[in-house]
């Protein structure tokens, strides 16, 4: 794409929202901000990794540790791995030779390393991994002991950015799998491993890989391996379903590389099938929510989302998705709905207050849109995203000085979202700082490192460099049908607020109103438009 399909809110338009060029851990917003939304999968690599409770083959009924053990993996089931590392140490401290709780720590260890990206504490996790190894490592009856080992090589291939890692655990995997007396479960559960391996391996080298510096051979090269690693992958994951049609983590992740790889077909079967494995359980019908989603079936995905909540009243990711789905289809009323429970059921959640803010600016309740976005930054003070959207919100709220700061803090934190600059030397405008907002735009076009395309054609009208009727010219003339609109769109918002501070406040409603009339839904100077003229609530 070039530069002119860069709107001021940050998007490259096409003919399916796209992320936008900048976008955080935490999910950014939709139509009724800046940013872009997309459903939240849940982190299925999480599913399976290790058992829930220890696998019947590493149960050891003789030890008098057992109930003390027993409890540590209750603590891991319910992810409190901290007090389940205590608990494998109380055991180790006086049998510093059970590989159970060895493997108990070191699963612990490395799940904990991986929520926090520390990847010495992954690296300790392997180091009991290896300690259990070396006790029972050799006796297939407790081959489930390489499972800690596997999986943190693979987290450590990540966090180190070393393929190398993941390679290990893909050689170290296929050795275990063809030893002749190890059952089918724990075939599963290793073929799971391998298979999230090669993942690994493909992202790690996604990673490394510089395309700007790539060949052409080079590219196709890359793609060659990194395609060949997924059917691999899916290959392990088929047969780790044969092998325990029970192992939900290798149904799901299936599903997914079966549509990265534009396999529909297949991967609708292969929800299909989990659907059909696991018809109680809220995940599978969330994911299959999320890829439903993804077709464009909305209604279908929200009929997913619902059943997932039904089976799981405490599903708060359920709420969520079912909330993104609504805005898609501008039923912001009930959209708001689900992420009240959402936040109900997790007031720390700081995707759910990002999104009810979502929904509440689009019913036009912007302050309580902002005690959203606030409390957002309570929980995480240097959240770009939530910078921006309260930034937005205070505009919207005619907080003009409020406004400019958000914009400023979102861009300090993330200085390539130059699209921000626009905002904020309109709110600074909007303030009656007219100087200070021009000699600011000014300077960081004049830098070189200011805004391309689209959004340095708009930073020259507001500097008062182009006309209105050249700007618009502008975005007429581009041939993309939907970015041409969204362009439009902002080219008449700009206008408006023009003429709005020129105290034309008829021109500039027959403006807002143009805005309006391009049904570019997603943009913030549409959302906008609709606040000047007082109206609304999605269409």
């Amino acid at each position: 794409m070039n530069d002119l399909q860069q709107s001021t809110d940050g998007f490259r338009v096409s003919k399916r929202r796209q992320l936008p060029s900048w976008h955080f851990g935490v999910m950014s917003v939709g139509r009724c901000a800046a940013l872009l939304i997309v459903l939240v999968s849940l982190q299925s690599t999480a599913v399976a990794q290790f058992p829930f409770q220890q696998p019947n083959n590493l149960r050891q009924p003789q030890s008098p540790h057992e109930a003390i053990r027993q409890r540590g993996f209750d603590y891991y089931q319910k992810g409190q791995y901290r007090e389940a590392i205590k608990v494998a140490t109380q055991v180790l401290n006086v049998e510093p030779k059970d590989p159970v709780s060895f493997y108990l720590r070191a699963s612990a260890k490395i799940e904990l390393g991986r929520q926090s990206a520390d990847r010495l504490l992954i690296r300790e996790g392997i180091q009991d991994a290896r300690q259990a190894l070396a006790i029972r490592g050799g006796d297939d009856k407790f081959s489930n002991l390489y499972i800690p080992y596997l999986y943190g090589m693979s987290c450590l291939a990540i966090l180190e950015r070393k393929p190398s890692h993941a390679d290990t655990s893909i050689k170290t995997a296929g050795t275990i799998i063809e030893r002749p007396n190890v059952d089918k479960t724990d075939k599963s559960s290793l073929l799971y491993q391998r298979a999230f391996a090669r993942e690994q391996a493909n992202l790690v080298d996604s990673m490394l890989f510089d395309q700007t510096a790539a060949t052409p051979e080079d590219l196709r090269a890359f793609r060659a391996e990194q395609a060949e690693r997924r059917r691999d992958a899916i290959a392990d994951y088929a047969q780790a379903i044969k092998y325990n049609p029970k192992q939900m983590g290798s149904h799901i992740n299936m599903a997914k590389l079966l549509a990265v790889s534009g396999d529909v077909a297949g991967a609708t079967a292969a929800y299909t099938a989990a659907v059909q494995e696991f018809p109680r359980n809220a995940t599978i019908f969330n994911e299959r929510g999320v890829f439903l989603r993804q077709q464009g079936q909305l209604d279908e995905a929200i009929a997913d989302f619902t059943q997932a909540v039904a089976i799981q009243s405490d599903f708060a990711m359920g709420y969520i998705n079912r909330g993104f789905c609504l805005i898609d289809k501008g039923e912001d009323e009930a959209a708001e709905t689900d992420f009240n429970t959402a936040v109900g059921l997790n007031p720390r959640m700081s995707l759910a207050l990002s999104l009810r803010g979502t929904a509440r600016m689009s019913l036009g309740k912007s302050e309580p849109a902002i005690a959203d976005f606030s409390r957002q930054l309570e929980l995480n003070p240097k959240d770009a995203t939530a910078f921006a959207n309260r930034g937005f919100a205070r505009f919207f709220a005619k907080q003009f000085n409020e406004s400019a700061r958000d914009f400023q803090q979102a861009l300090q934190l993330q200085p390539t979202a130059l699209h921000l600059s626009v905002w904020r030397c309109l709110a600074l405008e909007r303030a009656g700082k007219t100087e200070e907002a021009h000699a600011e735009l000014q300077a960081l076009l004049d830098s070189g490192k200011g805004p391309q395309g689209w959004v340095a054609t708009v930073s020259r009208f507001l500097l008062g460099q182009t006309t209105g009727e050249e700007m618009l010219a502008a975005a007429k003339e581009v041939q993309d049908e939907r970015i041409s609109a969204a362009q439009q769109c902002e080219a008449q918002f700009y206008i408006g607020q023009r003429d709005l501070m020129a105290g034309n406040t008829e021109a500039a409603n027959k403006h807002f109103e143009a805005a309006i009339a391009t049904n570019a839904n997603y943009l913030s100077a549409y959302r906008e438009a609709k606040y000047e003229l007082g109206q609304f609530g999605g269409q």
